[in-house]
C-alpha cells in the first residue's frame, strides 16, 4: 500500500507540476499539456492491463489434467503489485521427491562432472539445495535439464512406461502442436547458448523440477482499475477547471494552482474511495482448502500441505515472462488424491476422521501408471467441462411428469 501511494503521489506530483507550470504561462497550453499527460497514463494503464491479462500468456491447450505431488507450501503472489494468484508447484507423477533428490545428488557429487564436486556433506538435503542455489542461472538450468532428460526420462524409465506426463517436462511437438513448439525456446542440453526449461527450476527443500500451477486472482486488475478511476477523475477535474478559467478571467498562475492542485486532490480522493469499495485484497485467490466428499469425513474441507498427492485441472499455457516457462493457468479445480505419506506435522485435518480406515496413502503416486492417470483425468474432465443437462429422463411408459407437479 505504501509503495502504491508513493507511485500515485509521484504521478500526481508530475501532473500537477506540468499543469501548474504551463498554466502559469498560458491557460491553453497548460490545459493541453495536462490533458495529454492524463490521457497518456490512461492509455498506458489500459494497454498494460490488456497485455497482462489477454496477451501475456500463450495458450497451448485448454482443460488439461496433471497429477503429481505438491513440493512446497502453496504461495500467494502479493507485494505492491502482486496479482493475488495462489501458486501450486507440482512434481508430476510417477516420480517421487526422494527419487528425484537422489538423481540430483548423484549429478552434483560426481567430481569429474560439470556440476561437481558437490557440498561438503551431500547426505544433508539442505546442503544440496544451498549448493545448487549458488549456481549461475545457466548452470542451474543445465543441471535441471540434465536430470530431467537423462535421469527422470532415461531410456529405462521410458521403457517401463514412466514417461506418461513427459510433455510437462520436455517440449513435445505432438502434445504441444506445431505453432506452440515453434514459438518456445529449446530445452535440451544441446541447445546453444543456453537451454530454457519448460518447467520451473527453483531450488526447494527437496530439489525437483516442477509444473507451476496458478489459481487466478484479480488483485492486480483491481489495483489498475482503481488507478484508472483516479486518472479519469483527475482528467475530468482538470478539463472542468480549464473551462471555468476560460469563462472566468483569472490570473494564469491562479488557474495553474487550481487546476494542478484541484485535479490532484480529487484524483487522490477518487483513488482512496476506490480502494475502499474495490479493495485489491478482495481479489486474492486464497482458496487453500479443498472440498471433501467422503462418507467417513465430517468436515467441509482440508488444508493442502507439501507432499500431498493432487490432480490439477486447468489451461496449459506458456508464460512469455519469467523465462517463458509452461504452467497450468488458470487452475480450474484441485483434487486431493490422497494425503502425504508419513505423519509429520502439521497434521492433515481430513485424516483425523479416517485413521481407522486409512493408515497411509492408498494410492501412492510413485505407483501410478499411465492407465491410472488417464482414468483419474477422464473422471475429472467431464465434471469440470460438461454442461449439465437439466432434463427429465423417462425410462418407463408409466413414468410421472413432475414438470408442473405430480399428475
Amino acid at each position: 500500500m505504501l509503495i502504491q501511494s508513493a507511485i500515485g503521489g509521484t504521478i500526481a506530483g508530475f501532473l500537477g507540476a506540468v499543469v501548474s507550470q504551463a498554466l502559469a504561462e498560458s491557460i491553453m497550453w497548460g490545459c493541453a499539456a495536462g490533458v495529454a499527460a492524463y490521457a497518456s497514463l490512461l492509455i498506458a494503464i489500459s494497454e498494460l492491463k490488456d497485455w497482462y491479462y489477454n496477451r501475456r500468456l500463450m495458450c497451448i491447450h485448454e482443460d488439461q489434467c496433471a497429477i503429481g505431488t505438491l513440493v512446497d507450501v502453496p504461495l500467494l503472489s502479493l507485494g505492491a503489485f502482486g496479482d493475488g494468484d495462489m501458486k501450486f508447484d507440482l512434481l508430476v507423477a510417477p516420480f517421487g521427491q526422494n527419487e528425484v533428490r537422489d538423481y540430483f545428488r548423484d549429478r552434483i557429487t560426481t567430481p569429474s562432472g560439470p556440476f561437481g564436486p558437490g557440498p561438503a556433506d551431500p547426505s544433508v538435503d539442505q546442503n544440496l539445495v544451498n549448493y545448487v542455489a549458488d549456481f549461475p542461472e545457466d548452470k542451474k538450468n543445465r543441471l535441471y535439464i540434465t536430470v530431467v532428460h537423462q535421469d527422470m526420462l532415461s531410456a529405462a524409465n521410458r521403457a517401463s512406461g514412466r514417461d506418461f506426463q513427459d510433455h510437462y517436462l520436455v517440449r513435445d511437438r505432438v502434445a504441444m502442436g506445431q505453432e506452440a513448439y515453434d514459438h518456445s525456446d529449446g530445452d535440451t542440453p544441446a541447445d546453444f547458448p543456453s537451454p530454457n526449461p519448460m518447467f520451473r527450476a527453483d531450488p526447494h527443500e527437496t530439489l525437483a523440477p516442477y509444473l507451476h500451477c496458478e489459481l487466478e486472482g484479480d488483485r492486480f486488475a483491481r489495483i489498475m482499475d482503481n488507478i484508472t478511476v483516479a486518472l479519469w477523475t483527475g482528467l475530468i477535474a482538470l478539463i472542468t477547471i480549464c473551462v471555468l478559467c476560460t469563462a472566468v478571467p483569472l490570473p494564469p498562475l491562479l488557474c495553474g494552482l487550481l487546476a494542478g492542485v484541484g485535479a490532484q486532490i480529487l484524483a487522490f480522493l477518487a483513488w482512496l474511495i476506490s480502494q475502499l469499495v474495490n479493495d485489491p485484497d478482495d481479489g486474492i485467490a486464497g482458496q487453500e482448502d479443498a472440498g471433501i466428499v467422503d462418507p467417513a469425513y465430517d468436515g467441509d474441507s482440508a488444508t493442502i500441505y507439501p507432499g500431498d498427492s493432487l490432480a490439477i485441472h486447468g489451461d496449459w499455457i506458456m508464460d512469455e515472462e519469467h523465462g517463458k516457462y509452461f504452467e497450468l493457468h488458470p487452475v480450474k479445480a484441485v483434487y486431493l488424491v490422497c494425503r502425504r505419506r508419513g505423519g509429520a506435522a502439521p497434521p492433515w485435518e481430513v485424516i483425523q476422521d479416517l485413521t481407522d480406515r486409512r493408515a497411509d496413502c492408498p494410492y501412492p503416486l510413485t505407483a501410478v501408471t499411465a492407465r491410472d492417470a488417464a482414468t483419474i483425468c477422464r473422471q475429472i474432465n467431464p465434471a469440470e467441462t460438461a454442461v449439465v443437462q437439466r432434463a427429465i429422463e423417462r425410462t418407463h411408459a408409466q413414468a410421472l411428469s413432475v414438470a408442473a407437479g405430480l399428475r
